[in-house]
């Protein structure tokens, strides 16, 4: 196990840090001898190029068409057409009770009822009072309702 994680992390490094090729073109030596005393400086390391791109996903391959038919061989026949409705299908015999046919003509509706209930009435407010309106225009004011004999205190 630790052998394949070794192997496995030398090829992550590899991967991810990729040597840049030896350059085919060597520098040109410098035409000054160099002293013996200063050793030269080596050359600045390149920048390292970036890590290549993963190679392109191929889209999933599509599934084979069915080949053509031969033109040679007939189309199947057709399956056999059901038995008329007046013969039966042979079938087992029925284990339970015998279903009970539905009936030839449904029902009659019943009859509309000849006495509808009247529609409901408001019993929150009672109707405005047959009479006299005062000039106000209030027809609860108070001239109105002692005219009709109603008191206006409240009891």
């Amino acid at each position: 196990m630790k052998f394949q994680l070794t192997i496995l992390t030398l090829a992550v490094i590899a991967l991810a840090n990729p040597q840049a090729p030896p350059d085919p073109t060597p520098a040109p030596p410098d035409s000054t001898p160099p002293s013996t005393s200063e050793q030269p400086a080596p050359p600045p390391d390149p920048p390292a190029p970036a890590p290549p791109a993963p190679p392109p996903v191929p889209p999933p391959a599509d599934p084979p068409a069915d080949p053509p038919a031969e033109p040679s061989q007939p189309p199947p026949p057709p399956p056999p057409p059901p038995p008329p409705p007046s013969q039966p299908a042979p079938g087992p015999p029925p284990s339970g009770p015998a279903p009970v046919p539905p009936p030839a003509t449904p029902a009659p509706a019943p009859p509309p009822d000849p006495n509808p209930p009247p529609p409901p009435s408001s019993t929150a407010e009672p109707p405005p009072p047959e009479g006299p309106i005062c000039e106000c225009g209030y027809t609860y004011c108070s001239s109105v309702l002692k005219d009709m004999g109603m008191s206006t205190t409240p009891q």
